[in-house]
């Protein structure tokens, strides 16, 4: 069972209409792809760091993350891609991975749906281009977490971030939402050891603003959370 399983909605279609008007010639170009997908075991390579990206794909169901290893062997995870996401774009075919893209769980990923010629109101283009736009704050919405942030204030800033993206795509709930990455994971994502992030997970249980167990995030109280690290959701404007 893949993860977004209770959430039976098609994550693709959910998240690019949610960042521009789609067609109805839109919306059954991206049902048929979906229907084509093609179901991928964990631990599956889609992009390699230094060959060419010669596919555009949509992450359908799962999770993935972008990694990059250094010279000493230790992995940095760069982010995250979640259901409705992007897997290389278009624009990205032929250029070279510079960023390794791996399946974290069982996933089905499809095609990308090109916009229909005859459409003159296609909003597949402008789904594209805003999310590559997403992309990009996302990527530096992290460097800020990395570089400016105490341990506390990355993992809640980071939670708050993927649940924003989970919703987005119809895959979480107002409160709750699945995170299948082991602490050793999240670390990699936050730079730290594995040992600080579970005593920052404690920190934020035992101030009442979030419990992380069994890969289950609750978020207590998302208003202290954004308070607490001056959050202010990526907007989608269309």
């Amino acid at each position: 069972m893949t993860m977004s399983a209770q959430y039976p909605r098609n994550s693709v279609l959910t998240r690019l209409a949610a960042l521009a008007p789609l067609t109805a010639s839109d919306e059954r170009h991206i049902n048929n792809a979906v229907a084509a997908g093609t179901v991928l075991p964990p631990r599956r390579d889609l992009i390699r760091e230094g060959e060419r990206i010669t596919i555009a794909r949509l992450l359908v169901d799962g999770w993935a993350f972008r990694t990059h290893l250094v010279q000493n062997g230790y992995r940095q995870i760069i982010g995250l891609v979640l259901p409705g996401e992007l897997i290389g774009t278009c624009a990205h075919l032929n250029a070279v991975g510079v960023v390794t893209t791996t399946t974290l769980t069982e996933v089905v990923t499809c095609l990308v749906p090109m916009p229909d010629p005859t459409d003159e109101h296609s909003g597949l283009s402008q789904v594209y281009a805003m999310s590559v736009a997403l992309e990009e704050a996302y990527l530096c919405r992290q460097i800020t977490r990395l570089g400016r942030m105490s341990a506390s204030e990355r993992l809640a800033d980071w939670l708050l971030e993927v649940h924003d993206r989970l919703l987005l795509a119809g895959n979480a709930s107002h409160d709750e939402f699945e995170l299948p990455l082991t602490q050793e994971m999240i670390a990699d994502v936050l730079g730290l050891t594995s040992v600080h992030v579970n005593r920052t997970i404690q920190l934020l249980r035992k101030s009442g603003l979030v419990t992380l167990s069994a890969r289950r995030v609750i978020i207590l109280d998302r208003k202290e959370m954004e308070r607490v690290v001056c959050y202010s959701p990526v907007k989608v404007v269309f």
